[in-house]
């Protein structure tokens, strides 16, 4: 499989070989922001527990929007920057 990231450039499957990897399909918008906005909270949690607790095996976390038509380059990157924060 071929992923584009928030960046524009494209991940193969093998790329993620090496590493443990967490995957989590999500909605970016929807009609009940609270969910949505929840939903992104608990994964950015995660994130930050999970480097905290193992910082030099750290798990990849891999976010795989379920409307890519609908969430635009901007809003996606916004999230990635709050998962770094």
């Amino acid at each position: 499989h071929v992923f584009t990231n928030s960046d524009g450039n494209h991940i193969t499957g093998s790329a993620l070989i090496g590493r443990p990897s967490l995957v989590a399909f999500f909605y970016a918008q929807c009609g009940n922001p609270q969910r949505c906005e929840r939903v992104v909270g608990i994964l950015e949690e995660l994130n930050h527990r999970l480097s905290a607790e193992s910082p030099a095996n750290q798990i990849r976390l891999l976010l795989i929007t379920l409307e890519p038509m609908n969430d635009d380059r901007r809003t996606l990157e916004q999230i990635e920057q709050s998962m770094r924060s």
